[in-house]
């Protein structure tokens, strides 16, 4: 600032401050000014490196995410959704195993998707049912996939109830399935009436197979045991498996439960001409017996053995046509006729079972119109195949009586340890 005020002020500094300052002629006169030659340079700031804290980068790990399928959702949403790239969806598709399963989602199934940070699928796991798994997995060749079979724990499980009002709505409140009670009433329908004789304080008990996996229940499984009480009296029926494989209900006598013939040939067929003494022959035009049933059917369609047997004919006859005959055993047989053509295999001596294809109607023969002639003989005669009342199966072998008393007895003890459960879980509540 004095720099300035002496370079460029109109007033003499000089002599103002010689007036003021009377021992300046001594200090200040004597002694040279020193001005300055130049400006000193402007200061100009150093870059610097701004601080780098000592932080190890985070190390992000590709996470699961999980998808339950909607209504109208498609694999393409899915991955659009989670930005995924359609490329790697096509690759994925290209593998008959993964495009088979992946074409049949359904609503409320599950699928599992693992993807990095650039959004690239890693691996995928869609969950089929309960029990099976599709795995796809990405590896430097492309993708893989394997589908995995989870086996699940068995666990007995014990229901009972007593019957208020409904028989079902008990057997519910239990905690079975639908599937279960149907098998159920399945089981003791020779011995109760279900619609008629089960009343108010009736009561039952059940042992059934249950299926866990990883402690979750994934199925109700089948009926090991029943107990029903109707009208005071108890009926007890247990599923057995004898050494060949073969599983069947049976009575603690030993008596089969199961029907061993079914009704019809052809299930969703209707009754086109019944069985009648009296008919008339819609081609022949006189009055003569009809000896079977008819079932109008689309030719075609497959006709089914109505018990297990042996193909004792197999051949064109007379009016009948192609037409098969069974021998069940030395008491029963069963006929099939106007069939277009045989079952595969099916020729005389071949061994058939329930429900085994032998045949597809057809109109061959004497027939105005597609449909199959079924006939039920009892030691020869014929009887109405819609009413003849039908025998149980066979009872347990003489060779097998020993093993299914044994499992008979487990199964009772296993009855009382549960019974005794519940008895103290109540006293306890």
């Amino acid at each position: 600032m004095l720099f300035w005020f002496l370079c460029f002020s109109t007033i003499d500094p000089y002599n103002t401050y010689k007036k003021l300052t009377p021992h300046f002629n001594t200090t200040f006169k004597d002694q040279p000014i020193a001005l300055p030659i130049a400006l000193p340079p402007p200061i100009v700031p150093q870059a610097t490196t701004p601080f780098q804290p000592d932080i190890k980068p985070i190390d992000k790990k590709p996470v699961w995410r999980t998808e339950i399928i909607q209504s109208g959702d498609t694999l393409a949403d899915i991955f659009a959704k989670n930005r995924l790239s359609a490329k790697q969806l096509q690759e994925i598709l290209n593998i008959r195993e993964a495009a088979r399963a992946l074409s049949a989602i359904r609503p409320n199934q599950q699928i599992e998707l693992l993807a990095n940070d650039n959004h690239e699928l890693q691996a995928l796991n869609y969950h089929i049912n309960n029990t099976t798994i599709l795995k796809i997995t990405a590896t430097a060749n492309g993708f893989k996939a394997d589908t995995i079979e989870l086996t699940p724990d068995k666990v007995v499980g014990y229901a009972s109830g007593v019957i208020k009002n409904s028989f079902y709505v008990a057997a519910q409140k239990a905690g079975l399935n639908s599937k279960q009670i149907m098998e159920l009433i399945k089981m003791f329908n020779s011995k109760v009436d279900f619609a008629r004789e089960v009343h108010p304080g009736d009561s039952f008990r059940v042992l059934y197979d249950q299926e866990f996996i990883k402690g979750k229940k994934v199925r109700g499984g089948d009926i090991i045991a029943a107990e029903f009480t109707a009208n005071g009296q108890s009926y007890k029926i247990l599923r057995y498996t004898d050494p060949k494989g073969r599983t069947d209900y049976y009575t603690e006598d030993g008596n089969s439960t199961s029907l061993a013939f079914v009704r019809k040939p052809v299930l969703s067929a209707r009754i086109s001409s019944p069985f009648s003494l009296h008919r008339m022959h819609p081609i022949l035009h006189i009055a003569m017996p009809h000896y079977g049933t008819d079932f109008a059917a689309p030719i075609g369609t497959p006709i089914k053995a109505t018990g297990d047997g042996k193909i004792a004919f197999a051949g064109s006859q007379h009016g009948y046509g192609n037409v098969v005959i069974i021998q069940h055993n030395e008491r029963y047989n069963t006929l099939y006729a106007h069939m277009s053509r045989f079952g595969k295999n099916i020729k005389p001596g071949t061994r058939v079972k329930l429900g085994q294809i032998i045949g597809y109607v057809g109109m061959t023969g004497r027939a105005n119109g597609p449909h199959v002639h079924y006939e039920f003989r009892v030691n020869g005669k014929r009887y109405d195949p819609m009413k003849v009342p039908l025998p149980h199966s066979d009872s347990i072998p003489k060779t097998y009586r020993q093993d299914f008393t044994t499992k008979l007895n487990k199964l009772n003890k296993l009855f009382e340890q549960h019974q005794s459960s519940a008895n103290d879980k109540t006293v306890s509540s």
